[in-house]
């Protein structure tokens, strides 16, 4: 999903880079009406209007309903935004059908009408529609409360918190809803119906209307998140709280909380800043004379939930969290890595005891000293211990040493391991070695770092480190400000064909907004690493490179010499340093100066959760496939608007080392 995201949102991007320099020529002017001005939904709409006008050089006009249903006050706001001259409307509609008219008038002196997130009913009243697939963003919730239900699915009492007759965002994600959980809107199990307005003080009050006519409901839909807190409220004042299940639609950082407490069992997330900046970039740019994008265009949607449903496609707390609209809460990301850490397993996989059934898992690492290698080892033992089963360790002499590996894998496979959990030094060199001992039956799973093909294991445990190196990326171009575009560049890279370097090294370039092939990329150099070798490096990039003001390096060790380096040549105060790992030592450098922002990543629960896997696999229990993204945050102190992170301080609660 998160790849998925990613590619659509680079994509999209990819329409109007032409268009930049429209706001030096003349004028031109973009409205945007929402349903309210106050549901955080909105706000971050207009944040990311505004942000892209700014941009773009163009001015920006705003207005909303004074609640959601009021058409009155957006056919007013379209009439008064044509007066003043705008070139294109940008409406969240709060009735998809009486706007029409005034969408027709305002189409007729030529002003470009897009819809964003709520289609108008025709749907091609409006020239475009950037939005959320509503449909799929009911069928998600469905599907997952059907398959939460189990067997109990087909005598649930089902209250429906709606939005308002005739607004056609309500319908879809209503009858994507129905669609999902297998029922039409006239089942026998549908026991109330009421609408909301979308609002909290009025979902409490129809959740209270709902359990005075059917105290039998434990399964409640509601349009948005806001609706869903003022259900529960109202289940919790009847002492229901444990016996309904809430799902809803929007996944604002404030529903993604109730998720993370229990007041939400599953939401489905959108992105509305995505819709409102490139609509704003499509009316400029065809103002600008350049080519207009018409139709529909997909945001995407992702389920979020604490308890995920075999077959349900759905993302974590950490995810939701990640990339929630709204005022981020204090402490949630925190909280979401606490509970997707025992989410893995229940309590009763947690009790388990392999002891007796003669379970060998091996773990091979890139080297013994690294912290990040230590702490895999530490997590890897406990959790062996605790099932149960013998655990078998081995490592390269230094990272690179692909040689070492493949003979540790043969060992493992002759000593009777019935797994491998294995951080490749050479993600394409090492497959035939795992190839083999696959062909024995030997499950093999990576960790950390993704092979070169990724299936050529059964199961990877891993840091997103794309999304690791985005992070530092856009922290780095954030923190430069005007400066970026003409930062001189060094990369302190792992070694060549190693997946997990050109992830971190990729994502970096891609966060920065650069290529790899840059004017800007002033030094390559190879470190393994290791903090020596990246003080040679950072040495000789300095030597070639002199006035290099930004630094990048594939993990923390290595921007430790890196800095060594730096400051030999009296350049500590000029240079920006960014790294990954997020060890405590890579912290305590954020702490104290050396490291201006690292992404932080989890090791301890990469190997415990490669054990358990292997474990269960071989006592005949299931065995999880496929990526199990294990987190990553990106640690600073020096927060940049726009980009989310924590301090050192809580950077160094959750590092991992001494």
């Amino acid at each position: 999903m998160r790849k998925k995201l990613l590619v659509l949102v680079v994509t999209l991007l990819l329409l109007v880079v032409s268009v930049a320099f429209v706001g030096a020529q003349e004028e031109i002017i973009v409205g945007l009406i929402t349903k309210t001005e106050t549901n955080p939904f909105f706000v971050k709409m207009r944040e990311g209007a505004q942000a892209k006008a700014d941009e773009l050089g163009v001015t920006l006009l705003t207005a909303a309903g004074s609640f959601d249903g009021d058409n009155a006050a957006q056919v007013t706001a379209i009439e008064n935004m044509v007066a003043a001259g705008a070139k294109g409307i940008l409406l969240v509609a709060s009735d998809t059908t009486a706007i029409v008219p005034a969408i027709e008038a305002a189409r007729e002196q030529g002003v470009i009408v897009i819809a964003l997130d709520t289609p108008m009913s025709p749907e091609d009243a409006t020239d475009a529609l950037y939005a959320t697939d509503n449909f799929k963003a009911g069928v998600l919730i469905g599907q997952w409360a059907a398959a939460k239900l189990g067997d109990d699915a087909s005598s649930a009492q089902i209250a429906l918190l709606n939005l308002n007759p005739g607004i056609t965002v309500g319908d879809l994600r209503r009858d994507g809803f129905l669609e999902g959980f297998g029922i039409t809107l006239d089942s026998e199990q549908v026991v109330c119906q009421q609408d909301t307005q979308g609002d909290q003080a009025l979902g409490q009050t129809a959740m209270e209307n709902c359990l005075a006519a059917n105290p039998d409901i434990n399964l409640v839909y509601t349009i948005n998140e806001p609706a869903a807190f003022g259900a529960y409220r109202a289940i919790e004042d009847a002492g229901r709280e444990n016996d309904v299940t809430i799902v809803s639609v929007d996944g604002g950082c404030a529903g993604v909380s109730g998720v993370l407490d229990g007041r939400i069992d599953a939401t489905s997330q959108q992105y509305p800043l995505l819709m409102a900046s490139l609509g704003v970039e499509n009316i400029v740019s065809a103002a600008a004379g350049e080519e207009f994008v018409q139709g529909y265009t997909d945001t995407g949607v992702a389920l979020i939930t604490a308890e995920p449903q075999e077959g349900i496609d759905s993302e974590g707390p950490v995810f939701g969290v990640e990339n929630c609209w709204g005022e981020a809460i204090d402490g949630d990301l925190e909280r979401a890595q606490e509970l997707e850490s025992s989410m893995m397993m229940s309590s009763d996989e947690m009790m388990m005891d392999f002891s007796g059934m003669d379970i060998t898992v091996g773990l091979i690492t890139k080297t013994e000293t690294n912290p990040f290698f230590v702490k895999m080892r530490e997590g890897a033992q406990a959790k062996a211990d605790e099932l149960g089963v013998t655990l078998l360790t081995a490592a390269g002499s230094f990272d690179g040493d692909n040689a070492a590996q493949v003979t540790a894998i043969e060992n493992m496979v002759a000593a009777g391991a019935q797994g491998i959990l294995l951080v490749a030094s050479d993600t394409t060199a090492i497959v035939p070695a795992i190839e083999a001992a696959r062909e024995q039956g030997v499950i093999v799973i990576a960790l950390d770092t993704p092979m070169s093909p990724e299936d050529a294991t059964d199961a990877l445990y891993a840091t997103d480190n794309f999304k690791a190196g985005v992070l530092i990326g856009q922290w780095a171009a954030a923190k430069l400000g005007d400066d970026a575009s003409s930062a001189q560049i060094a990369l302190l890279n792992l070694n060549p064909g190693i997946t997990v370097g050109d992830l971190r090294r990729d994502g970096f370039l891609e966060g920065f907004g650069i290529t790899l092939d840059s004017e800007q990329v002033v030094c390559q150099q190879d470190t393994q690493g290791d903090q020596a070798l990246g003080q040679t490096a950072m040495e000789n990039c300095l030597a070639a490179n002199p006035d290099i003001n930004l630094v990048y390096t594939i993990n923390e060790p290595a921007a430790f010499g890196a800095y060594r380096a730096i400051e030999d040549a009296g350049r500590e105060n000029d240079v920006t340093i960014v790294s990954v790992d997020g060890g405590c030592a890579g912290v305590s450098g954020v702490l104290d100066g050396r490291i201006d922002a690292t992404s932080q990543q989890y090791p301890l629960l990469m190997a415990s959760l490669g054990v358990e896997n292997i474990a269960r696999a071989a006592a005949g229990e299931e065995f999880v496939q496929g990526y199990t993204d294990t987190g990553v945050t990106l640690i600073t102190n020096e927060a940049q608007e726009g980009i989310e992170s924590i301090d050192s301080a809580a950077g160094l609660e959750l590092c991992w080392g001494e």
